[in-house]
């Protein structure tokens, strides 16, 4: 998710407050709303630290906040839960259940099930290019979703991955 977001050798603050300015932000502005980014993330602590030398969990927290920044409509996240602690892992669950909240779609690509239940109204498994599915999630037991997940996944494709 954050290959190309950020630069590495800037600090946590200087990205984000490049990014408002780059958006048309003036100065005072975007350092009030740097410091509203930093508190709502929990970044406070790394403002001043290099991106470079953040945790991945971190990193993928900052992402987040520089995609945001700009109050799309549409959030397209690809595997953003990937090597996250359970604290950074609850942080992007909240902050994508706050997005729905706000009817902003989002759209998230993760080989996670159990994260997919916890996020999603519904799945569309693609292989090669195709849609090979699209199911609503009945989320009254994710144990149940869980499970009907998986069973739709292995339906869905052979051992070939097709």
């Amino acid at each position: 998710m954050f290959d190309q977001s950020f630069h590495p050798q800037l600090s946590v603050f200087g990205n984000i407050f490049q990014h408002l300015m780059m958006y048309g932000m003036d100065k005072k502005a975007a350092r009030k709303k740097t410091e509203e980014y930093l508190s709502l993330y929990n970044l406070s602590g790394v403002r001043k630290e290099k991106t470079s030398k953040l945790s991945l969990g971190m990193k993928q927290r900052l992402a987040l906040i520089l995609a945001l920044i700009h109050e799309p409509d549409i959030v397209l996240l690809d595997e953003s839960d990937l090597g996250m602690d359970i604290v950074n892992l609850n942080y992007l669950m909240e902050t994508l259940k706050n997005l729905a909240a706000k009817n902003i779609t989002i759209i998230v690509s993760s080989h996670n099930i159990s994260n997919i239940v916890m996020l999603s109204d519904r799945v569309c498994l693609l292989s090669n290019g195709s849609i090979k599915c699209i199911e609503d999630i009945k989320k009254d037991n994710p144990d149940t979703a869980r499970a009907y997940l998986e069973n739709l996944f292995i339906e869905n494709y052979s051992i070939r991955g097709t």
